[in-house]
């Protein structure tokens, strides 16, 4: 869990949550919960097709939160379901934008 501490009536909670019990791979949610009472899911790629990507790093630096994820090699079945690279999701907290870039 990240916490951003600001003045008060600012800031938010970044928490990453693994499902348990499932009958299938690792499957992961991660959500901003803001000062306003307001909640956001963030997204997360497929690791596989029965599976959902856990970020490798996360970094909260002013109000942007950055978070990756690496692939090696394409994965694809009927479509693509991802790309090999990185997948740099950057994070605006103050406005509530997610941006990704690909490497």
């Amino acid at each position: 869990m990240l916490n951003k501490a600001g003045p008060p009536g600012d800031g938010c909670v970044i928490f990453l949550g693994h499902w348990i019990g499932v009958p299938h791979n690792d499957q992961y949610d991660l959500y901003c919960s803001f000062a306003d009472e307001t909640e956001a899911q963030l997204p997360l790629p497929l690791a596989s097709a029965m599976a959902i990507a856990k970020p490798q790093s996360m970094d909260i630096t002013g109000n942007t939160l950055t978070y990756e994820i690496t692939y090696d090699d394409n994965l694809y079945l009927d479509l693509y379901l991802h790309f090999a690279g990185t997948y740099v999701y950057t994070v605006d907290l103050a406005v509530k934008t997610v941006s990704l870039r690909i490497n």
